[in-house]
């Protein structure tokens, strides 16, 4: 049987959609939450740059394996913001140690295994 509801006899698709939403935020989040208890994470705060926009196109292609862009992402953020003239002194040496250390992606692999740079809630300027 169908609840009868006053006003026309239709239910609200408003509250329908809500629970939609939220059902697959809960979802989301949980995916998130798995992925980052699987290991330990580190999160870097970092000013907008660009670096950090560039970071945002790297996709996974069809033939490559889903660690791979991760890596990319890494490598794209770090070498963005050692050639930043604004950072401080030792944490561009820091960088550009990291970038010599690591010359190739593949050495990469085992150290890096998630690799996002988001804008903050509520402050836009600021990426993690």
């Amino acid at each position: 049987k169908r609840r009868r509801v006053d006003g026309g006899g239709h239910e609200d698709g408003g509250v329908i959609e809500l629970c939609r939403s939220t059902a697959q935020l809960s979802l989301e989040t949980t995916r998130r939450l798995r992925a980052a208890t699987g290991w330990t994470c580190t999160t870097i705060l970092v000013p907008e740059h660009p670096a950090c926009l560039n970071t945002s196109a790297v996709v996974a292609s069809a033939d490559a394996d889903d660690h791979r862009p991760h890596v990319l992402r890494w490598a794209l953020l770090a070498q963005g913001l050692a050639a930043d003239e604004s950072l401080t002194f030792e944490a561009r040496a820091t960088l550009i140690e990291h970038g010599a250390q690591y010359s190739k992606l593949d050495a990469l692999m085992p150290q890096i295994k998630m690799c996002s740079c988001v804008p903050m809630f509520g402050d836009t300027h600021t990426f993690k």
